[in-house]
């Protein structure tokens, strides 16, 4: 990746280097376990070609918001102009660049002065197995059970995965959802069978606020959503996509908005810390607030396409049914919370909201 750049370091204008989340904040005032954080850039990074990278240091790892020049068409970029700012690589096969083209199209700006927010009282975790003995006929031995995630995982034993993508058209709360209920749908690589190591991008929705986010934790860090600039609403279509550079240490997320063209791009540094490279996901998933898992919102449904992840062995992207493959059931080791149809295609599948725990 040509990650070179040129510094150019600006007056620091209102964001300091965090101390642990659950500790101060620069100014040494305590902070609250469930207070927010908005975060401003500390500095500006320019880039070889004219864009900037904002920089955002979050319990010290460096995050960086990519902003690229002006007049930049992702139609047109390099392949490694699409890598530094987090895009969907272009596909070599005929179908792939077809599909690629009709979504890269709506790749219109990003923020330019951009702003994420520590969302301290949410919390993700990696899939944690339903413990309770499984006593419905509608779960088989193809659809594993587990207390917070739904979706399918594609797993890898020889080869590691390094990216994963996927569109969806963002669901509507439905007017039945608890109140203080909570619903995200996201992809990610790692966290299967409570690795503890997870890196995801996704949306969120609570009472009838959307928003995207990003996330990374490994065991003994904090597990918190950073919520990004870009608006989201009920109906827009989203693609998320995370990868993995292990050769540099890196991470790239993007929420793309494909109705509204807004995209936000973030790379984060010291990435290999977070990094499973054996599993990719498609989730929606009950988080954890305080500590205990949320109720669920009444999403409704959710399909999923374009499904994609990439792995060690080559610089193609597959779909998730030419992986192993397995579905996930939310689970609360009584009743059904929420579970996916069988794949529609290699690349699609149905999501379901089945009932409050």
């Amino acid at each position: 990746m040509n990650w070179k750049k040129i510094c150019l370091t600006l007056t620091i204008i209102g964001c300091f280097i965090l101390a642990p989340m659950s500790a101060t904040n620069a100014s040494g005032a305590t902070q609250p376990d469930n207070t927010d954080i908005e975060l401003t850039y500390s500095e500006i990074e320019l880039l070889p070609d004219g864009g900037k990278a904002y920089i955002f240091y979050i319990d010290g790892v460096k995050n960086k918001y990519l902003v690229p020049p002006e007049g930049f068409n992702p139609l047109t970029a390099t392949d490694e102009q699409l890598e530094e700012y987090c895009l969907p690589p272009r596909p070599k096969d005929e179908k792939g660049l077809t599909e690629w083209q009709n979504n890269i199209i709506y790749y219109k700006r990003t923020s330019s002065e951009p702003k994420l927010k520590i969302i301290r009282h949410i919390s993700q975790k990696s899939d944690n197995m339903a413990v309770n003995e499984i006593s419905t006929s509608n779960l088989t031995a193809s659809n594993y059970p587990s207390q917070n995630w739904s979706g399918y995982y594609g797993t890898a034993a020889l080869f590691k995965f390094t990216s994963v993508q996927g569109i969806f058209i963002q669901p509507t709360e439905q007017p039945d959802s608890v109140l203080n209920s909570y619903e995200c749908s996201w992809v990610g690589i790692g966290g299967m069978f409570g690795s503890g190591k997870l890196e995801q991008v996704g949306t969120m929705m609570h009472n009838y606020e959307y928003y995207g986010w990003y996330d990374y934790f490994a065991p003994g860090t904090d597990k918190r959503l950073i919520a990004l600039p870009s608006p989201i609403h009920p109906g827009d279509r989203i693609q998320v996509c995370v990868w993995h550079h292990e050769d540099t240490n890196l991470a790239c997320y993007s929420v793309a908005n494909l109705t509204t063209g807004t995209w936000d791009p973030v790379v984060v540094e010291s990435a290999n810390l977070y990094y499973d490279p054996y599993y990719v996901e498609w989730i929606e998933e009950r988080p954890v607030v305080n500590g205990a898992y949320t109720t669920l919102s009444d999403y409704g449904t959710i399909t999923w396409t374009n499904a994609y992840a990439a792995d060690s062995r080559s610089t193609n992207i597959n779909s998730l049914g030419s992986y192993i493959y397995n579905a996930i059931t939310m689970y609360d080791g009584q009743k059904i919370i929420s579970q996916p149809d069988p794949l529609l295609t290699s690349t699609s599948f149905i999501d379901r909201y089945i009932h409050n725990p």
